[in-house]
């Protein structure tokens, strides 16, 4: 996913991503919820201490899916 903000930026990188069934199924989440003042992503600053918070937030991904996460958000 890269630094995609949203599916149309993803499939814009390659158009056969379209196809993929997470793009159709709207289910891509990418780790850039939370970015620095200076554009960083936090969870490569902060994440690699707090790997509970990760996990967590992956449990939630793959067993639930909702938009409770905290680095983790899913791509519209």
């Amino acid at each position: 996913v890269g630094a995609c903000d949203s599916l149309k930026e993803l499939t814009a990188q390659n158009p056969k991503f379209a196809e993929i069934p997470a793009v159709v199924d709207r289910c891509v989440w990418n780790n850039n919820r939370r970015q620095t003042p200076a554009g960083g992503s936090d969870f490569w600053e902060s994440g690699t201490v707090r790997p509970d918070v990760v996990l967590h937030d992956l449990r939630t991904i793959l067993c639930g899916g909702d938009d409770s996460t905290y680095y983790y958000k899913r791509l519209e």
